[in-house]
Formats: C-alpha cells, structure tokens, sequence
C-alpha cells in the first residue's frame, strides 16, 4: 500500500532544479520590467519633446534637441545613481538577513547539543 501512495505523491524538486526556477522567473521579471520601462520612457520622450518645441529658440528645432538632450541626460544619470543606491541597500539588507538567520540557526543548534 505505501509504494502506491509515493506513486501518487508529487516529485520533490531538486536544489539545482528549484535554482533555475528561480533564475527562469528571474529573468523573465527582468524582461518584463526592461519592456515597461521601455514603454514608459518612449511615452515620456514624446512629451518631454513636445515640451521643449513650445520653448521658443534662436536656431529653431536643433538647440531644443540639444537642451533636451542634455536634460534628459542629467535625469538619467540621476536615476540610475540613486538605483545603484538602492540596489546596494538592498543587497546589504539581503545578506545582513542571511547572517542573522545563520546566526540564530547555530545557536538553536548550540542549544539543543547541550541538552
């Protein structure tokens, strides 16, 4: 009776084989952020362009290209240091919880070796 009930059981996966689930869900995340990200900044490089052709220039449509392209620069160097930023706070924090739960597992294990 007991080998017929492992039969129905669901297989256990495997670490290597929850590790690429993990990275396949990863990846796919990544992708889908890259595409609204990218949707997003199209949206926003229409009217920020629009804006700029409003303010009135000496040399007509090229200085506005070059004004929003410095503009634009300046955003996304600002954006991407503050990302930066906060990746790395997030990885400290990741690995400080790490630390911590190895910490509280070996005194658990401590505690139990002297009783």
């Amino acid at each position: 009776m007991a080998a017929s009930n492992n039969k129905n059981m669901p297989k256990r996966e495997t670490k290597k084989e929850k590790d690429i689930k993990i990275e396949f869900i990863g990846k796919i995340t990544t992708l889908l952020t890259a595409g609204f990200g990218l949707v997003a900044a199209l949206a926003w490089n229409d009217a920020i362009q629009g804006l700029f052709k409003l303010i009135p220039f000496k040399n007509t449509e090229v200085g506005a290209k070059f004004v929003y392209a410095i503009f634009i620069t300046l955003i996304i160097v600002l954006i991407v240091f503050y990302a930066n930023r906060i990746g790395e706070l997030a990885v400290h924090k990741i690995k400080l919880s790490k630390h911590r739960l190895a910490e509280q597992a070996r005194e658990r294990a401590k505690n139990k070796s002297k009783k």
